[in-house]
């Protein structure tokens, strides 16, 4: 990998995990004792920082080295959600939850849902199986 690839992946895991974990950009910077100016520099893709940095920016933000500069994380989770999902896009709110639940690094090895009844109607029993394969298509990569 090219040193653009890896500061294109860093910045990209870096805006993810920072949005994910609700933080702005100022906040990272301060907590971490650099300039906003370092901050813009890495989302940026144009400077990468230390390793003792990249340490603390995973202590700040929860996550590991390899969640931060591992290139798998860095596609795109919307191009995967299309594919996955077809015309039935689902809106925002699931969107996120989605990407949260994509970003674990816990394995879940089984999933049990109840259904009572007309809980769920025929559409959303429809995107429902289209996750359970959105899922196991993840697992298969």
């Amino acid at each position: 990998m090219s040193d653009n690839d890896l500061k294109h992946v860093f910045s990209n895991n870096l805006r993810f995990y920072t949005q994910l974990r609700r933080k702005n950009f100022s906040e990272l910077a301060e907590s971490i004792g650099v300039g906003k100016s370092s901050v813009s520099n890495w989302l940026n893709g144009i400077s990468m920082p230390r390793m003792d940095k990249i340490d603390l920016i995973c202590n700040e933000l929860d996550i590991t080295r390899s969640q931060l500069l591992d290139i798998s994380k860095s596609q795109s989770i919307d191009d995967e959600l299309t594919k996955a999902f077809g015309s039935t896009t689902p809106n925002a709110t699931e969107k996120e939850i989605i990407k949260e639940l994509i970003q674990l690094d816990t394995e879940i090895n089984t999933i049990a849902a109840h259904f009572d009844g007309n809980e769920y109607t025929e559409e959303e029993l429809e995107e429902i199986k289209k996750f359970a394969e959105f899922v196991k298509l993840r697992r298969n990569k």
